[in-house]
């Protein structure tokens, strides 16, 4: 758990550092002036902690113009993982934030804290306990939301924070030409994505 966290901050450190290299002077507004970072998280939601606070993290950069979310990729099969990111996401009043969730993924993995049992809580009344804003069930397939996502994007504009499992990434790099894009994943990718900060490992043993 320790290193999942410490890969955690290394990961957004540098990504932090590359929304500060994004800073610029605005000459007519009296101060400095950040400009937001377009960016996607993929992340293997549904086991550890670090993908919530990551999530909660960005949902703050949201509101204070950091960061321009532009998708969230739930790189681990199960529905309740894409509630989780809609729970939290309405919670932060974020709602419209389109999520993809893996369906042909990395199967039964070790899940450390199964938290998305929070999506089937109810209240006295028998409602769901918290807001929701969409059917996961629904949810485009990751990969597939990648490549929705690029296809409308400026060259060299995005930045993906993956800090989960590569699955979603690698079937976008197989993907080929469709009704989004003319362009294969590796050109469309290529084409689009500014920067790449992951966070990854192997973990046979525990500590």
């Amino acid at each position: 758990m320790k290193k999942n966290f410490l890969m955690l901050a290394v990961a957004l450190m540098c990504f932090f550092a590359d929304v500060n290299a994004q800073c610029c002077c605005g000459k007519g507004n009296g101060g400095m002036k950040r400009q937001s970072v377009n960016m996607i998280l993929d992340a293997d939601f549904g086991s550890s902690t670090d993908d919530l606070i990551a999530l909660m993290m960005l949902n703050h950069y949201i509101d204070q113009g950091l960061v321009d979310l532009k998708g969230i990729v739930v790189d681990r099969e199960g529905e309740n993982n894409a509630g989780v990111v809609d729970i939290f996401n309405t919670y932060y009043g974020h709602p419209y934030i389109p999520v993809g969730l893996e369906r042909n993924g990395v199967k039964n993995p070790r899940v450390f804290i199964p938290y998305n049992g929070i999506c089937d809580l109810k209240d006295a009344q028998g409602n769901p306990l918290f807001k929701r804003s969409f059917d996961a069930s629904k949810c485009m397939d990751g990969w597939k939301l990648y490549r929705k996502i690029l296809s409308k994007a400026e060259d060299k504009s995005i930045t993906i924070v993956a800090i989960g499992f590569a699955t979603s990434l690698a079937q976008l790099m197989e993907s080929k030409p469709d009704e989004f894009s003319k362009l294969n994943g590796v050109d469309l990718f290529e084409q689009k994505v500014k920067a790449v900060y992951v966070q990854a490992g192997r973990f046979e043993a525990e500590d």
